[in-house]
């Protein structure tokens, strides 16, 4: 008899939503975001309902674009659900605390900068060109996968657009994948995609002691930021986290000052979500 998981985590991003195929559902504010959040919030519950198939309990679920306030939290199941939305510093960036998990799930992920024929394609910020892990180029999604592994949490299952897959499983090829297509889908469309990640959901945690973690560190990080070219060796995926955000996100900011702007971000968007 297969072990049942107690816990996953959901990260969860916007552009690789089934639905999402224009960037201005992807800004905040828009009235296409308001829709988007529908179509975010209704891929989340079909891997949750995946989850719950395989007779997981707890979930925890990160919303992990723009200021992290896209889930509409009033639509997903409310028994073992713990969704955070917002970001934190630290212990690790953007995460927080990183909760004990017997494996994660990725939704809703998008290509690299140096894919132009993904949509949408970046990697945190528009300022980096590309990012190379130990000489491969990666997205996103290597990056936090590499940064799971350091609290013992594989990665799965990944949903995001073909670009995306592809570069995922040259990289991590044992991880599950859905292509998401970056076009308006019927209602019928889209109800087979959102089944096919309930299922992709339910296997992946049936499975999930078949998953390893990527590697540990250290890390050898190349990268590209408005055309400057930098590398070095970081001792963590933490480490390598952090430093293509400052050198990004919070270019020129100090860091003692990066935990109260992302307080501010939980500020506004605490007031979208009454807004909404």
């Amino acid at each position: 008899m297969k072990p049942t998981p107690k816990s996953a985590l959901i990260l969860a991003d916007i552009e690789g939503i089934t639905g999402v195929y224009e960037k201005k559902q992807c800004k905040p504010l828009t009235a296409e975001w308001q829709e988007a959040r529908n179509l975010i919030t209704a891929d989340v519950s079909a891997a949750i309902a995946g989850l719950k198939d395989a007779g997981v309990e707890i979930i925890h679920i990160r919303d992990m674009h723009a200021t992290g306030f896209n889930i509409l939290p009033r639509l997903l199941p409310e028994k073992g659900i713990r969704l955070q939305q917002g970001h934190h510093w630290y212990p690790v960036p953007l995460l927080g605390h990183i909760p004990e998990a017997d494996l994660a799930l990725m939704i809703g992920w998008h290509g690299a900068p140096d894919q132009p024929e993904a949509f949408s394609p970046h990697i945190f910020h528009r300022d980096i060109d590309w990012v190379r892990l130990e000489k491969k180029p990666v997205s996103e999604v290597e990056i936090m996968a590499a940064v799971l592994a350091e609290a013992r949490i594989p990665v799965a299952l990944v949903t995001a657009d073909f670009p995306a897959c592809q570069r995922i499983k040259e990289n991590i090829p044992w991880i599950r994948t859905v292509t998401i297509p970056k076009k308006k889908t019927s209602t019928k469309k889209t109800a087979d995609i959102q089944r096919n990640i309930r299922e992709n959901a339910r296997t992946a945690a049936e499975n999930f002691q078949s998953f390893p973690c990527c590697r540990k560190g250290p890390w050898f990080l190349e990268s590209s930021i408005r055309g400057k070219i930098q590398e070095g060796y970081f001792p963590s995926a933490r480490e390598v986290l952090g430093t293509l955000l400052r050198q990004s996100v919070f270019k020129g900011i100090p860091a003692p000052a990066i935990p109260a702007i992302l307080q501010g971000y939980r500020y506004m968007g605490c007031w979208q979500n009454l807004w909404n």
